[in-house]
């Protein structure tokens, strides 16, 4: 395990990282999507012990540059099949730099059974496990046409994804396609050749509502 640069030397491990740690291994059935997420475990934890939830509201710091007309990469969305996907949602955003997590963020990926990989896939990873809300993150100098559509696989297409695998879809496949080709398998996992990497400067950020019924099927299928 790779340290960040700012550690200070010669500290015994357990000062540097939280070890001396409790971690609840729990496992959620399907029916209960509230309890899915940090947040929706310590509100039902509240109820069950009837103490106050404690939860602050996120007040980001974010400084946001308008951007002239004409000068931001243009990015077309569409939805064709909006019974497995009613709503998509995707912004692009421009001058990223890609670097490791802060250590906190990685040991909070890690005590939840998560690798940590870059500042980008980590964050909406942590999202993910704090909101319940998937979330993805595309380089979107890698996307053809400039462009994602949300559809069905077509029969025998193929997608190398972010575990490094190829896995052949059938017709009945949730996808994010570009211009070409499928860039992930909707709620279910990224594309490689479409990560973000250390490189990557302009990344799409995509946030989404699936079928939930159509993505279990995906996934138990792959």
């Amino acid at each position: 395990f790779i340290l960040p640069s700012y550690t200070k030397v010669g500290l015994p491990l357990e000062k540097v990282m939280t070890i001396d740690d409790s971690v609840f291994d729990l496992e959620v059935t399907s029916n209960r999507p509230d309890a899915m997420s940090v947040i929706g475990i310590a509100r039902e934890a509240a109820a069950i012990l009837d103490e106050k939830f404690l939860y602050q509201e996120p007040k980001p710091n974010l400084k946001i540059r308008s951007v002239k007309t004409g000068h931001a990469p243009s990015l077309q969305v569409s939805v064709r099949e909006p019974r497995h996907c009613p709503r998509y949602q995707a912004i692009v955003m421009t001058d990223v730099k890609v670097d490791d997590s802060p250590l906190w963020l990685q040991e909070r990926l890690l005590s939840a059974g998560l690798r940590p990989i870059n500042n980008l896939v980590d964050i909406t990873n942590y999202v993910l496990l704090e909101f319940g809300q998937p979330m993805h993150v595309f380089d979107f100098t890698k996307l053809k046409n400039s462009e994602l559509i949300v559809r069905l696989a077509k029969k025998g297409e193929q997608i190398l994804a972010l575990d490094g695998k190829n896995y052949e879809l059938t017709d009945e496949t949730l996808v994010i396609a570009d211009g070409k080709n499928p860039v992930a398998v909707a709620g279910v996992m990224g594309g490689e050749l479409s990560a973000a990497t250390k490189d990557t400067k302009t990344i799409v950020l995509e946030s989404a509502n699936f079928n939930p019924v159509s993505i279990r099927k995906t996934a138990r299928l792959l």
